[in-house]
């Protein structure tokens, strides 16, 4: 575990410690906001390989709860050669509601060293780490609320009244509802 910073950031930390900046950075945390449950939102991200070698990546077969079905990520498994990237797409269709709170929810991405001939022969479902190549684990956190789209008004009120505008006067819009 790190240990904290007199004021959080990592500039901090490594400064504090340097054997910090050896170690991965935070996981980062995926926002995808207020989502009306029926409709959907997308985003795509991008693995980045920054090593000498090629990487296998493979998110988990079952996203954990409370997304569980809710949220696919696409490829679900790949090859990321040295030096590059590959994007990932994520869609978010709620059923229910949900809220992650801020922390969101941990996805684990299974990381492993390939060969150059592995990750022309073989597919990512063949590779399998090994005590010569060790699978690390990269932590993407994913946080979403989902509720119902609606308006409540209280009591007998029939109108709305937005806030003043200009010149201290204010503004009625009619509507059904």
């Amino acid at each position: 575990q790190r240990p904290a910073a007199a004021n959080g950031t990592r500039a901090a930390q490594v400064r504090e410690d340097p054997a910090i900046a050896a170690k991965p950075p935070v996981p980062d945390l995926l926002q995808l906001g207020e989502v009306v449950v029926g409709s959907e939102v997308h985003c795509t991200f991008h693995l980045r390989n920054g090593s000498s070698d090629a990487l296998c990546f493979q998110f988990p077969n079952a996203i954990p709860e409370p997304f569980g079905e809710q949220l696919l990520l696409e490829p679900g498994k790949g090859f990321v050669e040295a030096q590059a990237h590959h994007p990932i797409s994520l869609t978010f269709r709620p059923q229910n509601q949900l809220n992650t709170g801020t922390a969101g929810v941990t996805i684990p991405c299974r990381l492993v060293p390939v060969t150059a001939e592995e990750l022309h022969k073989n597919e990512p479902a063949d590779i399998v780490p090994s005590t010569q190549r060790p699978a690390r684990d990269l932590m993407l956190h994913v946080s979403a609320t989902a509720d119902q789209q609606g308006v409540q008004l209280v009591g007998d009120s029939k109108e709305i009244c937005f806030a003043p505008t200009v010149m201290f006067r204010t503004k009625v819009h009619r509507f059904a509802l």
